[in-house]
């Protein structure tokens, strides 16, 4: 027991000792990006760092809009699979399919479960590090796009992206904040008609480092122009840890509180493995 003792205290010491080590630069560890939760569909708002990344991505999605008096709504969940690449001349590349999304609706005469899959996006980064006010900065942009006829229903034409600026400040050795101004648009396209949205989006968020492997995130993200004025002001909390090795773990929730968003919540989990 002693001995056993002896081991739990020497991890405690040990964790203790690294929690909120300094990173070897502001991109060293991919524990301190944000939480990629999103209310778009095809993940086409989807949240990131400033800074470059080489991994693969396996996400599980959900979100719920819910009539709260009736208890009517629609609840809907996905698994996603995406792969990044870092090149020689600094910018990163990657694509995203997701494999699986399945949609229940329930209203006052009827109840149905949707299966399908789709859509395949593409996207390409790039970002150079600086200072400001002798802290570490990188600053970048994004172009994020849904490839058209990549849903399963392929008699309507469907696609979205991204134009987004991206900013990543160290605030200290124990805290990063995150920057984002991004465009947003869709359309669809079918025998019925055409229909076209867009949006402006503004994200503020920070993660901060609890332990050498863990990094505790949440922001706050208005944007405005899907619904016509202000889509939402939502809130969003996660957490990022490192499970051994190359592989780590995050973990998401967004909640809308003012606006008119339909989505009443949306939550994400992935594993990753950094290459």
């Amino acid at each position: 027991m002693r001995r056993g003792l002896a081991v739990v205290t020497a991890l405690v010491i040990c964790t203790a000792a690294h929690a909120g080590e300094a990173r070897a630069d502001l991109c060293s560890d991919s524990v301190d990006d944000p939480v990629p939760v999103t209310l778009r569909d095809g993940a086409i708002d989807a949240l990131r760092s400033a800074c470059m990344r080489s991994d693969l991505d396996v996400r599980l999605g959900g979100y719920a809009l819910i009539d709260t008096p009736d208890f009517y709504g629609t609840l809907g969940g996905e698994l996603a699979v995406g792969i990044r690449f870092v090149e020689h001349a600094g910018f990163e590349w990657g694509a995203t399919i997701r494999l699986l999304d399945v949609t229940f609706a329930q209203t006052a005469v009827l109840s149905a479960t949707d299966t399908t899959y789709g859509p395949i996006s593409v996207h390409a980064a790039a970002s150079r590090a600086a200072r400001l006010g002798g802290r570490e900065l990188q600053w970048g942009g994004l172009i994020r796009g849904e490839l058209p006829f990549t849903r399963a229903e392929l008699d309507t034409s469907t696609a979205g992206g991204q134009l987004a600026g991206l900013a990543s400040l160290e605030a200290s050795r124990t805290l990063v904040l995150h920057g984002r101004v991004a465009l947003l648009g869709w359309y669809a396209s079918s025998a019925a008609g055409r229909d076209t949205r867009g949006a402006v989006a503004v994200t503020a968020d920070a993660s901060v480092r609890m332990l050498a492997w863990l990094s505790l995130t949440g922001g706050a993200e208005v944007q405005a122009g899907w619904y016509g004025g202000l889509d939402h002001v939502a809130a969003r909390a996660g957490a990022h840890w490192r499970v051994f090795g190359p592989w780590r773990v995050d973990a998401g929730l967004a909640v809308p509180v003012v606006g008119d968003e339909r989505t009443d919540v949306a939550f994400t989990l992935g594993l990753r493995r950094d290459r």
